[in-house]
């Protein structure tokens, strides 16, 4: 019985593309390489606007206000799993250059950061355990997207659905949750980047590989260092 991508909303989007992804890859087999990147590449929050110079000037005098991740306590999303990740689009015209990806990891209790007021459209992941198995996060709730206002009192909930076991999970679900951590990696803010972005590569490789071990798929392992 396998258990298909599109059937657990998993690495939600919000625009109109197949199976509801905005990340997609085709591979054959399971490789880590897609996750492969330099820790120079894994810097901070990439922004890319197509505004006018006067509306870019216009758009970064924007105050930006506290939002505050909720996470629901789950048992199984703990210190050796992978973070959820999201990725948040501005649709606003005051906020259309934001763009950038942050990680949600268990234990933090206090997961607070600043965003400018405005509509976004929502990416979430769902989340890789530390024995191969897939933690479900329930990403209706992202279906319209999400809404900053001005004040410091923004909160987004994070709650889990099923857990997947590494047997009925597609493979091919995997590659596309690589290729996403992999692009997380390189465009994330301070979450993902420096030493805790290095320690999530590697968190996110190992249980990748758990899982490549349970379906015994070759999975090449990559080392995420400055070195070239």
């Amino acid at each position: 019985m396998s258990q298909s991508l599109s059937s657990n909303k998993n690495i939600h989007s919000n625009m109109s593309l197949t199976l509801k992804k905005v990340v997609s890859i085709t591979i054959a087999s399971l490789t880590v390489i897609g996750l492969a990147c330099s820790l120079s590449a894994c810097g901070a929050n990439s922004v890319n606007s197509s505004t006018t110079k006067t509306e870019d000037q216009r758009v970064k005098q924007l105050s930006k206000y506290k939002v505050k991740f909720l996470i629901t306590a789950n048992d199984d999303f703990d210190s050796a799993s992978s973070p959820v990740i999201m990725h948040f689009i501005g649709d606003d015209e005051n906020n259309k250059d934001v763009d950038f990806y942050h990680a949600i990891v268990a234990n933090d209790k206090q997961d607070i950061i600043s965003m400018k007021p405005g509509k976004y459209k929502v990416e979430v992941s769902d989340c890789m355990l530390s024995d191969g198995s897939v933690l479900v996060v329930d990403s209706d709730g992202f279906d319209g997207g999400i809404a900053i206002d001005k004040n410091d009192d923004n909160k987004i909930p994070i709650s889990f659905g099923d857990k997947l076991g590494a047997r009925i999970v597609d493979e091919h679900y995997v590659n596309r949750y690589a290729d996403f951590a992999k692009t997380a990696l390189k465009n994330g803010d301070e979450s993902l980047s420096g030493e805790t972005g290095k320690a999530i590569a590697e968190t996110v490789a190992k249980n990748i590989k758990a899982f490549a071990n349970i379906r015994h798929i070759d999975a090449s392992s990559e080392d995420f260092s400055d070195e070239e």
